[in-house]
């Protein structure tokens, strides 16, 4: 008579190095079969000795957590030979720890488990002691935003991300096939804004990144990408990392396009390669053989650069360049009447408007000359990403994800644990960066995105177009990121008019 044992495994990511995935192996007449439990662990944090994880401050997160459901589920085979999760099948509450403890990265396993906390806090408000799937409708949804909201203790901004987190665990039961809901319980469900305005580096901000230097592989990666986020329209960091060659493309008007399906909604996004997020997109594409076009790249980028420093230099020259008021004039002319002094003053003054015509002048022949580098810049980049895009179309242009994302619209959960932990490692570096450098503000990869579109706001971009590259569904959207970011901005516009009359006011007091 056959004997089956049970016990707890833990067997290499495939995909994730120094992670263990933890399975069920049950061993019978000497031939063991595993199940996983979809639970990922940091090797050096599992004890196969005692079968447990080990937590501490240096140890796994919520180990006690997921030692109370391995230990379950060990002891539910051993007693009644189920080889299931040990989960209720109609338990919602059960898949969606399930699906959390799934998650590896620590930042987002610890927001969700306090959402789930938190869930489970309202249902004992409520008397229930666990939330099936067909109790999960809108009407639940809506009590306990409320219940967030008004005995919750959170702030707007907390009770809307433990929304957003459960309303992710819901399309994921959705996609795995686990529960078809007739209605999506977030189908009218409207979150209340926060009053807090978005925080946005400003220029002073960005010169510090632009001049810091990292020693580091990942924070030079950081930067690279904050970088190419920020000139491709803002593109999100999700949706950056998921970028293959087979994207990119050249329209009848010769320029370089990008098209990809934003990971956010799902809307198609096409917008235009500009000249500085293509010479950042090639600081990406050194492990292909291009040698000589790279070189010819580097030679051509070099020019492009020196000319761009001497159009700056020639525009701050100017810039300090400040013509007599009329005003002025006639008050120097009262109190100086020898005639000699008169003329060396008009002398100067004609001296220094010479100067800024012929500053002029040269920035705008120099400005004519960089358009020319600029096409030859773009003629080599378009070169080199048609031919990768020919020979590797499914290769990311970050290679951060090359060979692990092959430009599927769906990830399977494996991808999508690497990109999310991707995207976390990514903050963590540009948050070093910041302390490095000297900066408060808080800064994120979402940064980029939110100077892209502060610029454009200030500039007086038409709403509709920003709208368009930034990906939003809807224009109104749009409008209240541009009242985010801009409304505390707006209030120094007085200090700038004032400013604009100051010399004036000065002279004729």
């Amino acid at each position: 008579m056959s004997k089956t044992t049970y016990a707890l495994a833990a067997l290499n990511h495939g995909s994730i190095k120094g992670v263990k995935v933890i399975n069920l192996r049950f061993t019978t007449n000497g031939k063991p079969r595993y199940k996983t439990l979809k639970v990922n662990v940091q090797s050096k944090n599992w004890d196969q000795k005692t079968q447990r994880v080990k937590g501490g401050q240096r140890g796994e997160p919520n180990a006690d957590i997921i030692n109370e459901k391995i230990q379950k589920i060990l002891l539910e085979a051993r007693t009644k030979g189920n080889t299931n999760i040990g989960e209720k099948e109609n338990s919602f509450v059960s898949y969606a720890k399930h699906i959390i403890d799934g998650t590896h990265t620590t930042g987002t396993k610890s927001n969700r488990v306090r959402a789930i906390k938190k869930l489970e806090k309202y249902l004992n408000h409520r008397g229930l002691n666990d939330l099936p799937f067909h109790k999960l409708d809108n009407i639940f949804i809506e009590g306990y935003y409320s219940w967030l909201m008004k005995e919750g203790g959170l702030k707007v901004s907390t009770a809307n991300e433990y929304m957003q987190i459960l309303s992710q665990v819901i399309d994921k039961t959705i996609q795995s096939g686990k529960y078809q809901f007739r209605v999506h319980p977030f189908i009218n469900y409207q979150r209340k804004r926060t009053d807090n305005l978005l925080v946005v580096l400003d220029d002073d901000d960005l010169n510090k990144l632009a001049y810091y230097e990292p020693k580091s592989k990942k924070q030079k990666m950081a930067l690279k990408i904050f970088w190419f986020m920020m000139h491709l329209s803002g593109i999100r960091i999700g949706d950056a990392l998921k970028l293959t060659f087979n994207n990119f493309y050249v329209d009848d008007k010769d320029r370089l396009m990008v098209k990809y399906h934003s990971q956010k909604g799902g809307k198609v996004v096409t917008t235009k390669v500009s000249i500085d997020a293509a010479l950042e997109m090639v600081s990406f594409l050194k492990d292909y053989s291009q040698e000589k076009n790279i070189a010819n790249l580097t030679r051509t980028m070099e020019e492009y650069l020196e000319m761009k420093d001497q159009i700056r230099d020639h525009e701050v020259e100017k810039s300090h360049i400040f013509p007599t008021t009329l005003n002025y004039l006639m008050r120097y002319f009262d109190d100086q009447k020898d005639p000699s002094i008169q003329r060396r003053f008009l002398e100067e003054e004609v001296k220094k408007e010479n100067r800024k015509d012929y500053l002029h002048h040269q920035i705008n022949y120099l400005n004519l000359k960089l358009n020319d580098i600029s096409d030859k810049l773009f003629r080599i980049i378009k070169k080199i990403i048609m031919e990768l895009k020919r020979t590797h179309p499914t290769d990311t242009v970050i290679p951060l994800m090359r060979g692990v994302h092959m430009g599927e619209y769906k990830m399977s959960d494996e991808v999508e644990e690497i990109w999310n932990a991707h995207k976390v490692k990514n903050n963590h570096a540009l948050k070093r960066i910041a302390k490095k450098v000297g900066i408060k503000k808080k800064i994120s990869n979402h940064q980029a995105r939110h100077v892209f579109a502060m610029k454009l706001f200030l500039k007086g971009v038409n709403l509709h177009h920003i709208s368009l590259a930034l990906g939003h569904a809807d224009i109104s959207t749009t409008d209240k990121y541009r009242q985010k970011l801009v409304d505390d901005t707006v209030h120094e516009v007085t200090d700038d008019f004032s400013e604009s009359f100051r010399d004036l006011i000065r002279w004729s007091n």
